[in-house]
């Protein structure tokens, strides 16, 4: 029997955002379904490697009840040493072939999640997938399944048969990432200016992954087995094992977003058919990667999507206002006008209702917290005051049809079925007094890593002294506590240089070191590391 190549190379594992039960939860809601409670949902993973993405979960779950399975027994040895470390008595792992697995020993679940695995498994490992997915769904169960599709691996596919011919003369494995970096860097500097089209792609290709970890590129492009497909060819796999799609976690890719506005318009128009309107925007996007939400078959799914679902809902913007904060020397006849916002990636949006933009800068405030929508739309009215009682006549109904438009934006707004349990730092008086909170997963995770997952799911890395402050972030320690702390370990680094240029030395005042314990407890509630009072 040949070594299994994941005990010989563990895959990096990490947090996996789309792959999270909420978003999973929102979309379901959004379409009319009913969905099961988060805190207590169970949740099962195929292919879950060391447990970067279950554990976190798990930790941030503790009424739930989880379980991941994987047939590499080196990284099951690494997610039982984990779970032991972090104590969580919640989470299960199985050593076991999917193909082999019986599913009457895993119960049902509520949300089964297979990320990275689907397209790098034999052809009946891949109906065994499916087939785990169907027999172990509860009724009103998601299942998650992400896959290379086609046409966008097209491009990526000429990369991965490049380096697999070049390295059938290399028996080394040692030496096999690195040749097959090699070869492709050879080849997107010497391929001729005629073929340009060429080129742009090897270079692409080649920059993507020069970020990319051994292990990434061993597993993803160098595997025996890596099966690209097109969505409608997966659909129909599903369907044959009684699975139907529900919908894309990336949500903003199924309405419209990255094509343009006249080509979808167009094709909503003329096809009525889900699956091919899908594979029409897949062409159009050369879409390489998809994330797909499935059902079991019957279960009926709502593609009208009025914004009143969006009323029970948590929700959480880091939007930025482009004009003058209402409140702050605007004039009466300014919030007549559309006000603009930025997201994270600078796209610029534009809002005319008075009233959500009133409620966006109010969620721009709170952020990383959320607010539920009826304490958001009564805090809006507030702001805005005998104006927007004036001029308002059907704002509640205003401010959850603009808030479902801008869930169509990437990274826009988030929503949640249940407020997340994420902290923010107050107004600076206030901290003399705190015991700070960190999650303790991501406690857990800085004793060896920068690379952390905070309570959005999201991979952070952050800085030397943020990863020194984490584990003592568990509650018991006060801000003099933290500064003694943050002291000693300056004396024993050295000087450590602060933003704006000054460096943090021995000798620094009291006031200097309570600023900058300030400043990283800041930088770690604006990256959710901080929980909030159900934490």
């Amino acid at each position: 029997m040949s070594p299994n190549p994941y005990d010989e190379t563990p895959y990096e594992s990490f947090a996996c955002p789309d792959s999270h039960p909420n978003r999973l939860a929102v979309i379901a809601t959004l379409f009319g379904l009913e969905v099961p409670a988060l805190a207590h949902a169970r949740v099962l993973e195929i292919g879950c490697a060391s447990g970067g993405n279950l554990l976190p979960l798990a930790a941030a779950f503790p009424g739930g009840s989880f379980v991941g399975l994987d047939y590499s027994a080196r990284q099951m040895a690494q997610a039982r040493l984990a779970q032991a470390e972090l104590g969580l008595s919640n989470i299960e792992f199985r050593c076991v072939d999917i193909a082999e697995v019986a599913a009457a020993s895993l119960g049902k679940f509520d949300f089964i999640l297979a990320h990275g695995v689907y397209s790098w498994l034999p052809p009946a490992v891949q109906t065994a997938l499916l087939g785990l997915c169907r027999d172990c769904l509860n009724p009103r169960g998601i299942a998650y399944v992400s896959y290379n599709t086609l046409p966008g691996w097209h491009s990526h596919a000429v990369v991965r048969e490049l380096m697999q011919f070049h390295l059938e003369t290399v028996t080394d494995r040692q030496h096999d990432v690195p040749q097959a970096r090699g070869v492709l860097d050879f080849m997107a500097h010497h391929v001729q200016p005629e073929q340009q089209a060429f080129q742009l792609s090897l270079s692409q290709a080649a920059r993507s992954l020069a970020g990319k970890s051994d292990s990434y590129l061993r597993h993803d492009y160098l595997a025996e087995t890596n099966e690209p497909l097109y969505f409608k060819d997966f659909v129909a796999r599903a369907a044959q094992q009684d699975l139907a799609y529900l919908g894309d976690a990336d949500f903003p890719s199924m309405v419209g977003d990255g094509v343009t506005p006249a080509a979808y318009q167009q094709l909503t128009a003329q096809i009525k058919d889900i699956v091919r309107l899908e594979q029409y925007l897949d062409f159009l996007r050369n879409r390489s990667f998809r994330m797909t939400l499935l059902v079991k078959k019957g279960v009926a799914v709502q593609r009208s999507l009025p914004g009143s679902r969006v009323k029970s809902f948590w929700m959480a913007s880091d939007l930025q206002r482009c004009r003058p904060l209402l409140g702050e020397g605007a004039e009466m006849a300014s919030l007549q006008q559309p006000a603009e916002f930025k997201t994270r990636r600078g796209l610029l949006l534009k809002v005319a209702s008075p009233l959500t933009a009133a409620a966006l800068h109010l969620l721009q405030e709170q952020f990383p917290q959320a607010l539920e929508f009826a304490d958001l739309l009564q805090q809006a009215r507030s702001r805005l005051g005998l104006w927007a009682q004036q001029t308002e006549i059907d704002s509640e109904n205003t401010l959850a049809n603009d808030l479902l438009a801008l869930y169509t934006k990437p990274a826009a707004i988030e929503f949640f079925t249940a407020p997340p349990p994420v902290g923010r730092l107050d107004k600076l008086d206030k901290l003399a007094g705190a015991f700070p909170l960190a999650s303790a997963y991501a406690r857990w995770q800085a004793g060896s890593t920068a690379r952390l997952t905070n309570l959005r799911h999201e991979t952070v890395t952050v800085g030397e002294l943020e990863r020194k402050l984490l584990p003592w972030l568990d509650g018991q320690h006060s801000a003099a506590d933290l500064q003694t702390a943050l002291r000693a370990w300056v004396q024993d680094m050295g000087p450590v240089q602060q933003p704006g240029g000054c460096a943090l030395r021995p000798q620094s005042s009291d006031a200097e070191f309570a600023n900058t314990l300030t400043r990283l407890l800041e930088s770690l509630a604006a990256h959710s590391f901080l929980c909030g009072p159900a934490g």
